[in-house]
């Protein structure tokens, strides 16, 4: 049974340095025994630009926190804005870039399945032509309401989750709500929060202390499998807003209510 229980905010990171020379943050690779995936926190100033590259061994998904950026890959070229995505296969090239026009800071998550490896980055020369301006994806799929009482909204489908190994869903609570305390057993989460305040509710199993803590925008909640869970804006005057990240893709059937 793990005993990791962390919380931080995105901001406490040490930046990595990286060929592209953005504000890159390495949140992690999950779980930490044989990990699944990576996510690393960007931020790109205006006029910030990345390299045109490839990577062969894993694929990723951009998922935009906030601004707008424009992302061209596979010879499309799209206007990503906060609460898109995309998935970038293997061998697909890509760059991205904050417009010089731009008046706020270009923040997006990368998700690597496999997790990301420094030695795949494989630069190419920057070629705009024959490039198609297509739009992104948003929150393609309804809001369900889910086991723990939250609102989500899936943003990848169950094929694509099934593929990369893990799922990616926006999810809410309405002020004055509180989600369900549950766990799970394989699941291994993590948790951005977007937006909004108010607590979140982390301890393992059988542990008896209190367990509650503030959590705001920037603030990542890592969840090992056996740690029981659940968020609350009961004192919020706003929604609270959260990213979650599962590893392997998330399954009704490995949900436990406490």
């Amino acid at each position: 049974m793990s005993k990791i229980r962390t919380i931080f905010n995105v901001d406490s990171l040490p930046l990595t340095s990286n060929v592209c020379m953005q504000d890159l943050r390495e949140i992690g690779a999950f779980p930490s025994v044989n990990p699944r995936i990576s996510v690393a926190h960007v931020s790109m100033s205006p006029g910030n630009i990345s390299l045109n590259h490839k990577h062969e061994s894993f694929s990723e998904v951009y998922v935009v926190l906030n601004g707008m950026g424009i992302l061209t890959t596979g010879g499309k070229r799209y206007c990503m804005t906060s609460g898109s995505y995309i998935v970038i296969p293997p061998g697909t090239p890509h760059f991205f870039q904050n417009p010089e026009t731009s008046n706020s800071v270009l923040e997006h998550l990368v998700i690597s399945s496999p997790p990301f490896c420094s030695n795949d980055v494989i630069v190419l020369g920057m070629d705009v032509s024959s490039i198609d301006d297509v739009g992104p994806h948003y929150l393609d799929f309804p809001p369900v309401t889910a086991r723990d009482r939250a609102t989500v909204y899936p943003m990848i489908s169950g094929f694509v989750r099934e593929n990369l190994g893990f799922s990616i869903a926006f999810g809410f609570l309405t002020p004055g709500k509180k989600s369900v305390s549950h766990y799970h057993k394989n699941l291994f989460e993590a948790y951005y929060v977007l937006n909004g305040s108010g607590n979140v509710f982390l301890k393992n199993v059988g542990d008896n202390i209190n367990a509650n803590f503030p959590i705001a925008g920037g603030t990542i909640v890592l969840i090992p499998p056996y740690s029981v869970h659940s968020l609350s804006a009961e004192n919020s005057d706003t929604a609270l807003e959260v990213l979650c990240i599962s590893t392997p893709a998330y399954s009704d059937d490995d949900f436990f209510e406490c």
